[in-house]
């Protein structure tokens, strides 16, 4: 029992102390102490990047939006092969009417997800280019004020040097 009782004891112990290392680790390249290799995921994209990602996603989403059964299940030429395709066939024909079933459920959804996802991405479209007409117009508008600014200046000190010489 003793034996047990020390094994329970350190097993706590380790679990402390991976749970201090635990929080006191920043990145998961520092836990596994080494450099991981990953494309930059969808929020390190700056905002050309992920509208290029999204027409991209979408472009590929409606090549791949239906579904149909796969191909037809052949033997590859190995000796077992030949054993186990009828068993595969009897599957296929035994499960088909729900895949179908499913399939034609999954379709439905695309149908409807294809269309939402452009809007949105059209929508995004939409709101950048009136951002951008908007920064346009506040940048005139800070041209224009700081012109009758100098203007107001101008008419200002004017007209002090007029009160001096009256």
């Amino acid at each position: 029992m003793e034996n047990n009782e020390k094994l329970k004891l350190e097993i706590e112990q380790i679990k402390k102390k991976l749970a201090e290392e635990k929080e006191n680790i920043e990145s998961i390249d520092e836990l596994i102490k080494k450099k991981v290799d990953r494309e930059a995921g969808i929020w390190e994209l700056d905002v050309g990047e992920l509208e290029e990602e999204m027409w991209r996603r979408f472009a590929s989403l409606e090549k791949n939006a239906f579904y149909t059964p796969g191909e037809e299940i052949k033997p590859r030429g190995k000796k077992i092969a030949w054993v186990i395709y009828p068993f595969k066939k009897i599957l296929r024909i035994i499960t088909l009417p729900f895949v179908r079933l499913l399939l034609a459920r999954q379709n439905r959804l695309n149908r409807e997800l294809i269309p939402l996802h452009l809007a949105a991405i059209l929508s995004l479209q939409k709101m950048k280019d009136r951002l951008n007409i908007l920064e346009e117009r506040t940048t005139k508008l800070m041209e224009e004020q700081e012109e009758l600014v100098d203007e107001l200046k101008a008419l200002k000190s004017s007209a002090v040097k007029n009160k001096k010489e009256s």
